[in-house]
C-alpha cells in the first residue's frame, strides 16, 4: 500500500522533468528547424545552422554543469567532475570514429551528420544534467 503514493511521487517528478526538458528542447529544436528552412539546401547555410545548433546545446550543457556543480556537496561535485571528464573523452572518441568513417564515404552530407551527431550527444548530456539539477531542487 505504501508503494503507490511513492510511485505517484516518482512519476510526478519524472513528468515535471520531462516537461522542463521538453520546453528547452523544443526551443532549440525549433530554432534549428527554422534556420534549416531558410537555407534552401545551401551547404554553407546548413553548416551554419548545424554549428549554431551545436553551440546552443553546448552553452546549455555548460550552464547546467555550472549550476549543478556549484550547488552540490564537494564529494558529489568531485564525482560529477570525473563523470563529465569521462563523458568528454567518450564524446571525443565517438567524434573521431565518425570522422574516420565519414572520410571514406562520398558526399558532403557526412560532415553535417558528424556535426549533428556531436550536437545530439551534447544535447542528451545537457538534458541529463538538467534532470539531475531539477531532482535536487525538488528534494530540498
Amino acid at each position: 500500500m505504501n508503494k503507490i503514493p511513492k510511485l505517484i511521487t516518482i512519476l510526478s517528478f519524472f513528468s515535471f522533468n520531462l516537461h522542463a526538458q521538453t520546453a528547452v528542447e523544443n526551443n532549440i529544436e525549433a530554432s534549428f528547424q527554422s534556420c534549416l528552412g531558410q537555407t534552401n539546401g545551401n551547404t554553407m547555410g546548413i553548416s551554419m545552422c548545424t554549428e549554431e545548433y551545436f553551440i546552443s546545446w553546448d552553452s546549455l550543457l555548460n550552464a547546467e554543469y555550472q549550476l549543478l556543480i556549484n550547488n552540490i556537496p564537494r564529494s558529489d561535485a568531485d564525482r560529477l567532475r570525473n563523470s563529465q571528464r569521462k563523458w568528454l573523452e567518450t564524446k571525443e572518441l565517438d567524434h573521431r570514429f565518425n570522422v574516420q568513417f565519414s572520410d571514406r564515404q562520398e558526399g558532403t552530407m557526412w560532415g553535417y551528420t558528424n556535426a549533428y551527431n556531436a550536437a545530439q550527444s551534447t544535447k542528451y548530456r545537457a538534458l541529463y544534467l538538467h534532470a539531475i539539477r531539477m531532482d535536487i531542487l525538488r528534494s530540498n
